[in-house]
């Protein structure tokens, strides 16, 4: 069997089945692997795209952002590399970044950490801007960059994040493409006293305790007068 067709600018050819069928092949060989690397690009499911990282949008929510983690956890931020953020004007810390875990949110983060002594666990992670390999190596050589990188992770320590992560030759993370964040730090896991900022409550108790001190006032009072009244009248002989 021969087919014909025509292309944009030619004439008429005429091909065998065996040619159709190559062709064909081919061209549905392209769109998948075309269509598999796009879904790739778009999801990062799998450590070796967080090159292309600066390319996907951050996701939308926690949600989506767990979806293209291969592994996510709550820790706190207790070692790094120290360089200066221009923007604050003060020292932070970036990437190599150590947290100590605090919770699992996928997956078991301990696999990509080490266990110490005491029981916790240690994880660090890489920001996506390090998936440079020279710049990597500049970082472990201790050769800089000496200031944070525009879009990199950089923390604080002791502050508590929710890090979403992907792992393959270390592990790796962003606040852009994965969406990693800080959150909330635990008072009583700083070592800190709780403290209450509301104004409301404070009038609340100042206001409980003058009436508790007018109450008392009012009953001793009240005792006195009653036992006046009680007490019995004396009546002098002529």
């Amino acid at each position: 069997m021969r087919w014909t067709y025509q292309q944009a600018g030619r004439v008429d050819q005429t091909i065998s089945w065996a040619q159709f069928s190559v062709r064909v092949t081919k061209s549905t060989g392209a769109a998948i692997l075309g269509a598999i690397m796009f879904v790739q690009l778009a999801a990062l499911p799998a450590s070796a795209d967080i090159g292309a990282c600066a390319e996907v949008k951050p996701p939308r929510n926690d949600v989506q952002a767990l979806s293209r983690a291969g592994f996510a956890f709550d820790g706190i931020v207790i070692g790094g590399r120290t360089v200066l953020d221009p923007s604050m004007g003060e020292e932070v810390l970036v990437s190599p970044l150590r947290f100590e875990l605090v919770r699992n949110v996928k997956g078991d983060a301990s696999a990509y950490g080490r266990s110490l002594p005491s029981g916790k666990v240690v994880v660090t992670v890489w920001d996506a801007q390090y998936a440079n390999h020279r710049l990597r190596s500049r970082v472990r050589h201790d050769e800089g960059p000496d200031k944070v990188i525009p879009d990199e992770l950089a923390a604080k320590l002791g502050q508590q994040w929710r890090i979403y992560g992907l792992s393959g030759f270390g592990n790796w993370t962003a606040t852009t493409c994965l969406g990693s964040h800080p959150i909330a730090v635990s008072n009583t896991r700083t070592g800190s006293k709780p403290t209450t900022s509301n104004p409301l409550i404070w009038w609340l108790v100042i206001v409980a305790g003058v009436g508790s001190l007018l109450g008392i006032s009012w009953r001793v009072m009240r005792s006195r007068r009653t036992r006046g009244e009680k007490r019995p009248s004396v009546n002098t002989l002529p």
